[in-house]
């Protein structure tokens, strides 16, 4: 297993209207927090995992303290090079841990679908807690989210902020043998400031203000409510 966060942390996210996208460049740059690019941009790719009744969406959509969802991602181009990871995102409250394990790449090239299915059913193979094996038997790959993600930290505090940007959705079904894609232009933009619950929040509350409403964002959530 890969134990990249090894506390839980905070994730606060932000909505930012299409009409003032252009200020973000100018509002980073500007930010008392003196946020520096951290590495290059990537497109991230997410394929998310829920039951057929869409329990992890639910446990969501009801405000649950304590939720998971389960995920595979990797980055850019998926290819035989292509390092892919499982990851299960567990949230108590407004803290979120996060559990990484590096899945065996056997890209085969062949349908796209069938290698999402196949990635998905090598899971069962992973050392992992009885209670999430337990779930790998009941759970099908959903929907697939990519975007573009710029990576920023602070020269201040331990805190790192990343932006969204071109966000597609396409969904899954694995018994139809299925994949569709939502071709609306998606204008939407996150952005989503991420630190640990050690850091001195009298440093963040001086330093840290941004314009935009503070929200829950889901990207799961919101993918599969353009779809049901």
């Amino acid at each position: 297993m890969i134990n990249k966060f090894n506390d839980y942390r905070y994730e606060k996210k932000f909505t930012v209207p299409f009409s003032q996208q252009y200020l973000i460049p100018k509002i980073i740059s500007s930010n008392r927090m003196r946020f520096i690019k951290q590495y290059e941009s990537r497109k991230v790719n997410s394929i998310y995992l829920d039951t057929n009744d869409l329990t992890f969406y639910r446990e969501n959509l009801e405000g649950l303290s304590s939720r998971k969802k389960l995920r595979i991602r990797w980055y850019n181009d998926l290819n035989k090079k292509t390092k892919i990871f499982f990851e299960i995102k567990q949230k108590n409250n407004e803290l979120g841990f996060k559990k990484i394990y590096k899945l065996e790449n056997n890209f085969e090239n062949q349908n796209q679908l069938e290698e999402f299915e196949r990635i998905c059913k090598s899971l069962i193979n992973l050392k992992i807690s009885s209670e999430i094996n337990s779930l790998l038997y009941k759970i099908k790959p959903k929907i697939i989210i990519s975007y573009i993600r710029k990576y920023f930290i602070s020269n201040i505090c331990n805190c790192r902020m990343t932006l969204d940007t071109q966000l597609s959705y396409s969904m899954i079904d694995i018994d139809r043998k299925d994949i569709w894609k939502d071709n609306q232009k998606n204008n939407e933009m996150v952005i989503e400031l991420k630190y640990p619950i050690n850091i001195d929040q009298k440093v963040l509350n001086d330093n840290f203000h941004l314009q935009f409403r503070l929200s829950k964002n889901s990207k799961y959530v919101n993918g599969i409510n353009k779809y049901y």
